[in-house]
């Protein structure tokens, strides 16, 4: 089997021994497809405490279960499956997931504004794109639309991969909130998927 598609497989399957064991794994898997969408049902309300991102030109926010990000933060690193060619990637994106949940934890007030849901609202960088998308192809955050105060059942995921690059968008649904773009970044080399 190709090293790429290989990479790809324990990176999004989650198959690997050295996958983190407090993300969920991926629901979803990318084809040979360049261009793909999938649908990611989302969670109901989180419970407080938790962090709310606000996104999409204040239309919506994506919420994160503040044990959740507590959980990445204190995952430990597993340097002997770095070393290894089969779990390197889990491991890798372990790593980046720590860090970017500490850099959102870190970047919170130490008296936080709750928002309307009870939550410490937080502000988006560009950092966090890649640890909310993970979040969200795992089902393991919440959406709301902020308009409405509702509670958004699924995004779907629009993933495009013209040659030497690869992107995701997460788009709310089209028919209740016309498909507003919710966040998007690029894919890792190891997640493109092959011709």
């Amino acid at each position: 089997m190709n090293k790429l598609i290989a990479s790809l497989l324990l990176l999004v399957l989650g198959a690997s021994a050295g996958a983190s064991e407090v993300l969920l794994p991926v629901r979803f898997k990318l084809s040979s497809a360049h261009n793909e969408n999938v649908l990611l049902p989302l969670e109901g309300a989180v419970a407080a405490p938790c962090v709310s991102v606000v996104m999409a030109d204040r239309l919506a926010k994506v919420v994160v279960a503040r044990a959740l990000l507590d959980a990445l933060v204190a995952a430990e690193e597993d340097e002997v499956a770095l070393n290894r060619e089969q779990t390197f990637d889990a491991e890798i994106m372990k790593r980046v997931s720590k860090q970017r949940a500490a850099t959102l934890l870190a970047g919170l007030p130490a008296k936080p504004v709750l928002d309307r849901t009870g939550c410490a609202s937080a502000e988006v960088t560009a950092d966090l794109g890649y640890l909310l998308g993970t979040l969200l192809d795992r089902g393991q955050t919440s959406v709301v639309h902020i308009p409405s105060g509702q509670f958004v059942p699924h995004v779907t995921a629009r993933f495009t991969s013209p040659e030497n690059m690869g992107w995701v968008a997460y788009h709310l649904p089209e028919q209740a909130y016309g498909g507003t773009v919710l966040l998007t970044h690029k894919l890792w080399i190891s997640e493109r998927p092959m011709p």
